[in-house]
């Protein structure tokens, strides 16, 4: 009898012909790498095959987040310094004299609106089988992040205290801007698949265990969140022919990949 086995691989080697670094990741790790240009790897699958076991099906996902490159710039600023109804009680010391200033607070708004207008674009290729995916720019842009600031731009007295030579002030506003940057992108990912791996793909991985990829990006640039494959393994059952009942079974291999980068020639 066989037994048959669901297993879950990462791709290593993963290579950027337009970036010079290096890399170590697991499976389980989410860091995305940045890729533009063209890029490689290879799944390796020989921990997790016995002598005389073979791939019967597989799959794999590759995972892909957009990345923010050329964006539109749109700014909107407020009509004006508006009394927010924020008050502040300033305790003050002057030549041994206690007092009091309320301060008002006066604020104006400058909200930017930055939209990511690239379109991204990968092919993958496998075993000689191709496949293509990715983003259309300004299209379905989503709110993914938001940044504010804000800086004290005048003050203005509007109530004085005389103290002997000294105008003390008790009532005072107080002029503040706020800066808001808003920034649209693609929340989320997209994925490339080949599912199911085609004959010659399997051919290819059943006879050393190891499956290359290749990949271009063909606009702007993108990060690849993880490279997996799913796929089940028949192997003999080590009982000297004693049925032995099929037990599917899902493993998440924490395999490291080295991630190699080389200079574009």
């Amino acid at each position: 009898m066989f037994r048959h086995a669901l297993i879950l691989a990462a791709a290593g080697g993963v290579a950027s012909v337009a970036h010079a670094a290096s890399h170590t990741v697991a499976s389980n790790n989410l860091t995305p790498i940045l890729l533009s240009g063209g890029f490689g790897g290879q799944f390796d699958i020989r921990p997790l095959l016995a002598g005389n076991s073979r791939v019967t099906q597989a799959s794999i996902l590759f995972g892909f987040i957009d990345d923010v490159e050329q964006y539109r710039k749109v700014t909107q600023p407020s009509a004006g310094f508006v009394r927010t109804g924020v008050e502040t009680v300033l305790t003050q010391q002057y030549a041994g004299f206690s007092y009091t200033t309320r301060q008002v607070e006066m604020l104006q708004t400058i909200r930017n609106q930055i939209t990511d207008i690239t379109p991204e674009s990968v092919t993958l290729t496998v075993a000689g089988s191709s496949r293509s995916g990715g983003t259309q720019g300004n299209a379905g842009n989503q709110l993914v992040g938001s940044q504010s600031s804000r800086v004290q731009v005048r003050s203005n007295c509007l109530d004085y205290l005389i103290v002997g030579n000294a105008s003390l002030c008790t009532l005072q506003e107080v002029f503040y801007t706020q800066t808001i940057s808003d920034y649209y992108g693609k929340a989320g990912a997209f994925d490339v698949t080949f599912d199911p791996l085609d004959a010659l793909a399997l051919a290819d991985l059943n006879l050393d265990g190891l499956l290359d990829f290749n990949g271009q990006v063909n606009s702007g640039d993108l990060h690849l969140q993880h490279a997996t494959m799913r796929l089940e393994v028949i192997m003999q059952a080590p009982d000297n022919g004693v049925p032995e009942p099929s037990l599917p079974a899902l493993l998440g291999i924490g395999l490291l990949a080295m991630l190699r980068r080389a200079r574009a020639s």
